[in-house]
Formats: structure tokens, C-alpha cells, sequence
């Protein structure tokens, strides 16, 4: 024999299972999506170091990177002892800490976003509890 409270809460719970399933594709598919916008963007950045758009500097580590000789990660790490790794280095150590705090703000309102949508969702499913909860005691 069907009990309408037990099928409106089975019903409640599958919709919430289908906008998890939702909500999942949709953040798949965003980093996706950001996954190809950066390797595109990477690829720009690497084609202007060739062309000597970034200096002298980058143009000579890019060609060392293309031909195998060395990596991003060590000339940033150091490893790459090169004059222009050197030179890279320096440069980079300058700009670091507008960097760095760049970076930060960007890092805040991320949080903040995410904080927002959490607490969106966490109130939601409050309501559904505090729903359910109310027809099981009126049933009472």
C-alpha cells in the first residue's frame, strides 16, 4: 500500500538527486571548458616568446623549451643556470609581488562565489527538511 508522505519524500529526493547530477555536468563541462581556454591561451603566450614579444630573454628559454632542453618549471625552479634563465628569474622576482597579490583578490572572490553558492544550496535543503518535517507532524 503506497504512503503519499513516503513517495512525496522519495520524489524530493530524486529532484534532489537530479540537480546534483546537474550541477556536476555543469562544473565538468566549466572545466572543460577552462581546461581548452587555458591550453589556448598557453599556446599564445608560448607563440609571443617566440616571436620576441616578452624580450630577448624569453625568445632564447622558448627555443631551449621547444627543443627539449629545458622546462618552464626549471628555469622558474632554477635548475636552468642559462644567462637567460637568470635574467628571467630576476624579472620575475620584481614583478612577484603585484603578482602575488593579484592572485590573492582573485582567490577572495572566488571564495566568496563559492561560499555564496553553498550557503544558496545548504538553505535550500533546509527548506526541503523543514518542509517535510512540517507534513509529517501535521500528519500526526
Amino acid at each position: 500500500m503506497p504512503d503519499p508522505e513516503i513517495d512525496a519524500i522519495l520524489a524530493d529526493m530524486r529532484a534532489t538527486m537530479a540537480e546534483f547530477r546537474a550541477e556536476t555536468e555543469a562544473v565538468s563541462q566549466q572545466l572543460e571548458a577552462d581546461r581548452r581556454a587555458d591550453a589556448e591561451n598557453r599556446a599564445e603566450v608560448e607563440q609571443a616568446r617566440r616571436d620576441g614579444e616578452h624580450g630577448a630573454e624569453w625568445r632564447a628559454v622558448q627555443q631551449r623549451i621547444d627543443l627539449g632542453k629545458t622546462t618552464l618549471d626549471d628555469v622558474i625552479s632554477g635548475v636552468d643556470l642559462s644567462d637567460e634563465a637568470r635574467a628571467l628569474r630576476v624579472i620575475m622576482q620584481a614583478t612577484l609581488p603585484a603578482a602575488r597579490a593579484q592572485f590573492a583578490t582573485l582567490v577572495e572572490s572566488q571564495q566568496e562565489a563559492g561560499d555564496l553558492t553553498q550557503l544558496h544550496a545548504a538553505q535550500a535543503e533546509l527548506a526541503t527538511a523543514l518542509e517535510q518535517l512540517n507534513r509529517l507532524n501535521s500528519n500526526i
